[in-house]
């Protein structure tokens, strides 16, 4: 027996047409001036956009690693010089954890496009979904949107007329699924009695067209149509082909579970609730790493002062113990108190590597944050 088959599935997905404006969020140009690399892009678009307009990829810069030129611009004689305004600016413009939170803002709103059509958002980082909204549900669409029915390989069309079971999680966006099938058996048989052949050659046709929707309130239908045709070379058939068709028209409204619209548009509303908490979190971002700038700017500014304090102190020691030494020459002062001094001066060496120790390591994180 020689068995072709041959389904072809084609799932599309579609929504009504309309104005629409989307936030698209993006790294913003490092030579620019001022704050703008803490702002945010508006890209509108309209009717023209088409269909797909809203699911279309976003195009995503290139990723800008190079310092700004305000960098350049402080630097003179070798020597970068800051004020606490041009360490914060250069914050702005160069820190990539900003560049990072910048964002989140547009996976929040991914997530509240993802909630519209039905699903369940997945949550981004610094704002999750509560977990007793997505218990058994998460990705999850239209349970069923046929009204029981199927379409056989080589059988006829099965299946009764059921209702449609639609979860509270159904897909908002009207869903179309076409199936088409082919079959072609081949089978010898023995005897030509029945079949009138020996070689019987049967064809079977089938399609389903599926269209359903679910809406805010709970209510979803289903609108079915399928079609079969089958064909045979035996000589003994009353209808050969004989084609069956079927079309089947169900509408599901929850009474108590999954009615209303607090019920079916929990995940917009969390979603909804997350694009506030997105632009929080990279205010956040932004908030810390400016206070995080002020605070290693003016504990720089600390150290330095504490290296001049030891070099004074160092300076201080020294001549302490060059003013015993010569004491010690002319006899008015004893050799401990010019080993005292000596100690001194070693200690006094020792606060000042310190110092310089501490200094450097502030300026180093200075300037990770700043680069």
């Amino acid at each position: 027996m020689r068995h072709v088959c041959f389904k072809p599935i084609l799932i599309l997905s579609l929504f009504v047409l309309g104005w629409s404006s989307q936030v698209s969020i993006f790294p913003q140009s490092r030579h620019s001036e001022g704050l703008n690399p803490v702002g945010l892009q508006i890209e509108k678009s309209g009717f023209a956009a088409g269909i797909f307009g809203r699911y279309r990829e976003q195009p995503v810069p290139r990723l800008i690693l190079e310092n700004s030129p305000r960098i350049e611009n402080l630097i003179r004689d070798g020597k970068l010089e800051l004020s606490l305004a041009d360490a914060m600016m250069l914050a702005l413009e160069n820190n990539l954890d900003i560049a990072v939170q910048r964002y989140i803002p547009e996976y929040s709103r991914t997530d509240l496009l993802r909630s519209q059509a039905g699903q369940s958002p997945r949550g981004f980082s610094g704002g999750t979904t509560p977990g007793g909204l997505t218990v058994g549900a998460l990705g999850a669409g239209l349970a069923g949107t046929g009204a029981g029915t199927g379409v056989g390989s080589a059988g006829g069309i099965t299946g009764g007329g059921g209702a449609v079971i639609v979860g509270s999680t159904g897909s908002f966006d009207p869903t179309l699924s076409i199936n088409f099938s082919y079959d072609r058996v081949t089978s010898p048989l023995n005897t030509k009695v029945v079949s009138g052949v020996y070689n019987v050659v049967g064809r079977n046709t089938a399609f389903t067209i599926n269209y359903a929707q679910m809406f805010p309130l709970g209510t979803s239908y289903s609108l079915t149509l399928n079609g079969q045709q089958q064909k045979s070379t035996q000589q003994n058939l009353l209808f050969n082909p004989a084609s069956v068709t079927r079309f089947a028209l169900g509408v599901n409204q929850p009474l108590l579970n999954g009615f209303g619209r607090l019920a079916n548009e929990r995940f917009i509303i969390v979603a909804r609730n997350n694009t506030k908490v997105a632009d929080n979190v990279f205010r956040l971002q932004v908030i810390n790493t400016v206070v995080a700038v002020q605070n290693a700017y003016w504990d720089l500014a600390a150290t330095q002062q504490s290296v001049r304090v030891a070099e004074q102190a160092l300076a201080v020691a020294q001549q302490l113990y060059k003013d015993n030494q010569v004491r010690l020459e002319v006899g008015t002062m004893s050799p401990l108190d010019v080993t005292s001094a000596e100690a001194e001066v070693a200690a006094r060496m020792r606060d000042l590597t310190v110092a310089t120790t501490n200094l450097q390591l502030q300026e180093a994180a200075l300037k990770n944050m700043l680069v």
